[in-house]
């Protein structure tokens, strides 16, 4: 089980073999947000791309967070300093 803030949790079939790198191309279908977009927790610890769906328990009924990362254009510009 997935879930996003502000959306509706979803299910995907998934191996337990899966990479966490195939997991985020597979989730963007549900929730839109582009995998080198995305961080996934679960149960505290964020998911690294090379990790394997068998690298943690996926089993207990906990669903794994799908957080938003703001890409590199969201960085770009940032505030401006005080014109004195």
């Amino acid at each position: 089980r997935f879930k996003v803030s502000g959306m509706e949790a979803f299910e995907l079939d998934l191996d337990r073999t899966t990479a966490v790198r195939d997991v985020k191309k597979l989730a963007k279908e549900m929730c839109s947000i582009e995998p080198e977009h995305m961080r996934l927790i679960y149960n505290g610890r964020v998911l690294k791309e090379s990790d394997t769906l068998e690298c943690f328990q996926a089993d207990s009924g906990m669903a794994v967070q799908v957080m938003f990362t703001a890409g590199h254009s969201g960085l770009l510009g940032g505030s401006k300093g005080q014109v004195q």
